[in-house]
């Protein structure tokens, strides 16, 4: 039943945050464009290495538990079979809409990340002093 809730609902509840009518399709794609991005990261970059693992982590969990256009189509036929809900509940933070939002904020500062090169040497050295805490 939890596939027809999703496949009918017209609102997420949350002001601000529309409904997406094709959530796998879409988390699918920002999670496979963040690890692409992501690849150009240097190898010892600490936060390349931990949002791997992260968002492959999260990438499997949906590949695994969500299929929600086969589960339509399946529902359609009278079978049984697992909806975007499990998803949500592996992941644990909130509505699929949700979770793709801070997909998204990931893929931004990552984004951000690679332009900026944060892991490159200082184009100037700070004074003397200004990282020392009294």
């Amino acid at each position: 039943m939890s596939v027809v809730r999703h496949a009918l609902r017209k609102t997420t509840g949350l002001v601000g945050l529309q409904r997406v009518l094709n959530p796998r399709e879409v988390l699918d794609s920002i999670y496979s464009e963040t690890i692409s991005v992501l690849s150009s990261f240097p190898k010892e970059s600490t936060y390349k290495q931990k949002m791997q693992e992260i968002t492959s982590s999260r990438l499997g969990t949906l590949h695994k538990h969500v299929a929600i256009q086969a589960c339509l189509y399946a529902f359609e036929l009278g079978h049984c079979c697992e909806d975007i809900t499990d998803f949500e509940i592996a992941i644990g933070e909130g509505q699929i809409e949700e979770i793709i939002y801070v997909a998204e904020d990931e893929l931004k500062l990552a984004k951000n990340l690679l332009e900026i090169k944060p892991w490159e040497p200082l184009v100037e050295h700070p004074v003397e002093g200004q990282w020392r805490w009294p």
